[in-house]
């Protein structure tokens, strides 16, 4: 029976060191709870509330925003840390009391981490991401004399949001210091879905599918994979915990994405559930041709519920009750998958040779098949559509506006009227990662942008627009390209 060993992976280290004793004047939270109150109280996270999950620039309260996403997937990664550590096959491995104190620190950096997950992604969601990187794509192609590596354009060209939410947490959040939110290592690890800074994405290892650490932040995350312990001779690993993040955060898009199309579709409830039941078993027919199980059996929501009978059950029942019930069915299922996954490939996840994602190791594909589904039915609908279109235009536009000004500024004498529009602290930030400035020394800020390298210049524009809402963003638009004049 293989037991992990989980503190090597629960660092309490930060970048800058701070007295946080339990009980030191009163506060009786650990770091791992600290880590928590840091994040809530951020403006990184307050502007998540007008940032897209997969309606665009809607209003009300009938589709989420990357904040309630946030907060249900949540709630999820709890459940799933108390039901791992209460698992009797979890208990029998490492005992009741150890079980226990594991499961408050699990509980506090799943929490953390489920939060923060998605705040670094730019306005208009992945549609936003694609559009950063094609510009930049162009823009390397028409400048190839700009004075920047290969490894910093890659930066840009594959910009992510994972990437960009690291550098939020460690850096862009301000305080005098390029220290950031300062969180422990353990929570900062555990965030980190892709720990790859090699300048290509492959299929080999799933931590490696996409560019998860910009160039910007190098140091840093080797201080993370040293002080978690994810490093096995020149391979980096996950963080254990972040496959149940990872889990946490598809099961609440899978479930919740339905949840908006059927409120922003106004269709009935057992219209798309007849749907979905219907494109599950015509796919999931062929899987039964493989594993010879009977209908009942493969079902995918056998265990919880049967769909059929559910909706017999709920004739009387109003739309909005049928919809709950769905939900909660479905978590669970999915839920107890990712548990007895999680459980069964603990030595494959400790030694970096688990390649899944937990709610995809699956023979009958649920997750995969249920995904499928939304995005035939779902994310093609045409106000999506309509709003991804906006969105591209508004950030390739204030992108075509900003970078040939900031990356043109040569001295005093040029335009620096743009800079007015980029956060102040930002570009303190930019100036003290470069050298140019040192707070500690007392001395006033004074703007030296003609000394700032070019990928730097690229890192402030990128860091401000990925700080945007969607709102924001058309807003900035408007006012750079002339349409809005106050």
């Amino acid at each position: 029976m293989y037991c992990m060993n989980w503190q090597k992976y629960i660092s309490f280290k930060r970048s800058r060191q701070t007295k946080s004793a339990i009980g030191l004047n009163g506060d009786y939270r650990t770091a791992l709870d600290s880590d928590f109150g840091r994040v809530v109280f951020c403006s990184a996270m307050r502007r998540m509330h007008d940032k897209t999950q997969v309606f665009p620039l809607t209003s009300g309260d009938k589709v989420h925003t990357r904040l309630t996403h946030s907060l249900e997937v949540m709630s999820i990664a709890k459940s799933l840390a108390i039901n791992l550590c209460r698992n009797e096959k979890f208990v029998n491995r490492y005992g009741k009391q150890y079980s226990c104190d594991l499961e408050r620190q699990i509980i506090s950096i799943l929490t953390t981490v489920a939060l923060i997950h998605d705040i670094g992604n730019p306005p208009f969601g992945h549609h936003g991401e694609t559009t950063i990187q094609v510009f930049f794509k162009k823009y390397f192609a028409s400048n190839p004399s700009l004075d920047l590596t290969e490894n910093q354009k890659y930066d840009f060209t594959e910009f992510d949001g994972n990437a960009e939410g690291l550098r939020i947490l460690s850096k862009t959040q301000y305080l005098g210091d390029t220290d950031g939110l300062n969180l422990t290592y353990a929570t900062l690890g555990a965030y980190m879905k892709y720990p790859n800074i090699q300048r290509k994405k492959v299929d080999d290892y799933v931590g490696n599918k996409k560019h998860g650490v910009f160039h910007s932040e190098i140091q840093l995350f080797n201080n993370i994979v040293d002080s978690c312990s994810l490093r096995i001779g020149n391979k980096i690993k996950r963080h254990p915990l972040t496959f149940l993040l990872e889990a946490a955060d598809t099961i609440s898009y899978l479930v919740m994405d339905l949840e908006d199309g059927i409120a922003t579709e106004k269709k009935s409830f057992t219209q798309v559930l007849n749907n979905i039941n219907a494109y599950i078993y015509k796919h999931i027919d062929k899987t039964n041709e493989v594993l010879n199980l009977s209908r009942d059996i493969y079902n995918p929501f056998t265990e919880n519920f049967y769909v059929e009978k559910l909706i017999q059950m709920q004739e009387s029942t109003n739309n909005a009750k049928k919809i709950v019930n769905f939900r909660v069915a479905l978590i669970n299922y999915f839920m107890k998958l990712v548990i007895s996954n999680f459980i069964d490939n603990l030595e494959k996840i400790d030694n970096g040779r688990y390649n899944y994602e937990l709610l995809y190791d699956d023979p009958l594909q649920i997750a995969k098949l249920l995904g499928d589904f939304e995005r035939k039915n779902v994310f093609n609908l045409y106000h999506i559509v309509s709003a991804e279109l906006t969105g591209e235009a508004v950030i390739e536009g204030i992108l075509n506006i900003v970078i040939p000004k900031v990356i043109g500024y040569k001295s005093a004498k040029d335009d620096n009227r743009i800079f007015e529009f980029l956060p102040y602290n930002m570009i303190q930030l930019i100036h003290q990662e470069c050298g140019l400035y040192d707070p500690e020394k007392n001395e006033e800020f004074i703007y030296q942008m003609e000394h700032i390298p070019t990928y730097w210049r690229l890192r402030l524009v990128v860091d401000w627009i990925a700080g945007m809402t969607d709102k924001y963003a058309v807003e900035v638009y408007q006012r750079l390209s002339g349409m809005r004049l106050n």
